[in-house]
């Protein structure tokens, strides 16, 4: 079987972003394969201590990659303020080809267009994917399934997270795709607060999840949670209407928004700052909407560059949100950029970030646990990847075997398949859901 295919078979998807399916990346060529072992998120710890725990494997996968796309070079790119998990990556590149990238501890270091240009000097075009440049960026969790679908034929049946936040017991720990967030924030000793939220992913980019209904899905990389009365969960969870009756109001144009866009520093024609203009007029240039499509959503406009703070990121997301609605389309197509002679000073260190939207306090080594979790029901999200929902093979009341594929895309669409988690019985499917309780 070849490597595209083996990763294929084990459902292998994206494990640190939008779930994008790895057997397509792996199909194409670059010349470069890059690790993405930054975790640039604050209050995640999973990537970093996953990587120190099976380095080997890690490396081997990273190999597996470049060998399936062509690549020359490759390496693991990772912060240099982790200094055991690097002594352990050092060890287990001996021998190879393999390097080490150290990078600095600023936010968003491991957005792929950043990794990329820090890594090998190469900037992304606009509108374009790593692969345009000559790359491929990886996460160190989607590398280690890849070497345990070639190497031992094993699928995704489970996943490291980090569980941190306002919980007596912050952990990370290796959880079966589908386990409930109710579980996962029981294992981690509960919430310190009666009335919480949480964010699946980091509090950056990490969506707001339902407290019923959520389960970590092959992308999870960290549940969080935070008291309701926090400030930094007051003003994302604003309303879309709130978000614009502020943005014209009280924008002065002071232009901090676009100075520190990590696109914009790239030489990307993003501009935050003229979006919010955009929301002063009632007959707004199309050059101060359309640069919308550029937007990563990484959030340090709102969240950073602000002076007042304003949802200048809402306001981006919005404004795209409209323009697909008028079937508007991005017009940036791989346009050759030059890179803002600031962007070496602009880089926003992490603990100023923390300290800026007050999460500081939140932060916790959540140290690896070694028993992994066991819950006696899953609710597996068909859905949670880029591409159409994966179709159930089975129908309630059917039994399950550890390892069987359970859903699976249509013929030729994008997508990943599913397997069972566990020895069990199907309890329940609906709204992209499947329910498994163990038999």
């Amino acid at each position: 079987m070849s490597i595209v295919e083996a990763v294929k078979t084990a459902g292998i998807i994206g494990a640190g972003g939008a779930g994008f399916p790895t057997h397509v990346k792996l199909s194409s060529k670059a010349e470069w394969v890059i690790a993405n072992c930054a975790e640039c998120e604050p209050l995640l710890k999973v990537d970093q201590q996953t990587s120190r725990l099976q380095a080997v494997k890690l490396v081997r996968g990273l190999i597996i990659a470049a060998e399936a796309v062509g690549a020359v070079k490759f390496g693991i790119a990772i912060k240099e303020k982790h200094k055991e998990t690097i002594s352990a990556l050092e060890r287990a590149i001996y021998g190879t080809s393999a390097e080490i990238y150290k990078l600095q501890d600023y936010y968003p270091a491991g957005d792929e267009f950043s990794i990329v240009y820090e890594v090998t000097g190469r900037i992304i075009p606009e509108g374009g994917r790593p692969t345009d440049c000559g790359c491929l960026v990886q996460n160190v969790i989607t590398l280690i399934q890849i070497a345990e679908a070639v190497d031992e034929e094993k699928p995704v049946l489970s996943r490291p997270i980090t569980i941190s936040g306002a919980v007596r017991n912050p952990i990370t720990v290796v959880t079966p795709i589908g386990t409930p967030l109710e579980f996962c924030i029981e294992s981690a000793g509960g919430a310190e607060v009666s009335d919480f939220v949480v964010i699946d992913g980091g509090p950056m980019m990490g969506k707001f999840v339902d407290l019923k209904k959520a389960s970590v899905t092959k992308r999870t990389s960290g549940f969080l949670v935070f008291p309701r009365e926090h400030r930094y969960v007051q003003r994302r969870m604003m309303k879309p209407d709130e978000h614009q009756k502020i943005a014209r109001s009280a924008c002065d144009q002071c232009n901090l928004c676009s100075d520190y866009c990590p696109r914009n520093l790239l030489g990307h024609r993003c501009w935050p700052s003229r979006v919010m203009r955009s929301g002063l007029t009632a007959n707004p240039k199309p050059d101060d909407i359309l640069n919308a499509f550029l937007c990563s959503e990484c959030g340090l406009c709102s969240l950073w560059a602000c002076p007042i703070p304003l949802p200048v990121r809402e306001m981006m997301v919005q404004t795209r949100l409209a323009l697909r609605k008028h079937e508007v389309k991005n017009p940036f197509r791989n346009q050759e950029v030059e890179p803002n002679k600031f962007i070496a000073n602009r880089k926003v260190p992490v603990h100023v970030l923390m300290d800026k939207i007050g999460i500081t306090d939140l932060d916790s080594p959540a140290p690896f646990s070694g028993e992994p979790l066991f819950p006696g029901r899953l609710r597996i999200q068909l859905n949670a990847h880029a591409g159409s929902p994966a179709l159930p093979k089975k129908s309630v009341g059917n039994s399950v075997a550890r390892g069987e594929v359970i859903a699976e895309p249509s013929e030729g669409a994008l997508g990943a398949k599913y397997h069972s988690p566990i020895d069990g019985k199907v309890l329940n499917i609906s709204d992209n859901i499947l329910e498994i309780g163990v038999s």
